[in-house]
């Protein structure tokens, strides 16, 4: 029961916000040239991907959060948002986006989680770094095998939470972060759960 209650609004948002930004989507890129050229979505995935050894250079040597590295993270939240939107807008949905979308979302939050939680909370470190990981491991096995990858609601839910988390950190509102982070885990063993059943389904199918 309380999941159809979480379930049920979760969607709602979630579709609301492409029937909003997908049409919007589509017609700009139908008549700007540049933005196909320079903004499709497998590159504003890729954007990202070069984002984040910047990143991470500056969580080695800096023990703040410079500047640099907010409006880094700034970007790969903003290239985050609309690679989605811009995919299925221009009927550019692929598995290689689908794979390297939640991949980079990983690669941008666990270092982050780490740098801020790693020693004052290193058993929710702990639990989330493996259950991320087996999220990714369940896409990897499903390119492999051809099977569409496709998030759910709980994944989508999650996803929200920890950019939420994120911005949390930027803002140093930490244990706001922190509570939302738990949130997050909470949406990840559901989409993992979720997963699994999915794999199952196909399988005896």
């Amino acid at each position: 029961m309380l999941i159809k209650l979480i379930d049920t609004p979760t969607g709602y948002i979630l579709k609301r916000k492409e029937e909003i930004l997908v049409p919007f989507l589509a017609k700009q890129y139908t008549k700007r040239k540049w933005l196909r050229d320079y903004f499709s979505a497998n590159q504003l995935t890729a954007y990202r991907g070069l984002l984040l050894p910047a990143l991470y250079l500056g969580l080695v040597f800096s023990s703040d959060w410079h500047i640099s590295m907010i409006f880094v993270i700034n970007l790969c939240l903003l290239f985050d948002f609309f690679d989605g939107p811009v995919a299925r807008a221009t009927h550019d949905e692929s598995d290689k986006g689908a794979f390297l979308d939640p991949l980079f979302d990983k690669l941008l939050l666990l270092p982050l989680v780490w740098d801020k939680f790693l020693y004052t909370d290193p058993i929710l470190v702990a639990i989330l770094t493996p259950v991320e990981i087996s999220l990714l491991i369940i896409r990897i096995y499903k390119l492999n095998k051809k099977i569409p990858i496709k998030s759910n609601n709980w994944g989508k839910t999650k996803m929200t939470l920890e950019s939420a988390v994120i911005i949390g950190l930027m803002l140093s509102w930490v244990t706001l972060a922190y509570v939302l982070l738990y949130g997050a885990l909470f949406f990840s063993f559901l989409s993992l759960g979720g997963q699994i059943k999915n794999n199952s389904s196909i399988k005896t199918n």
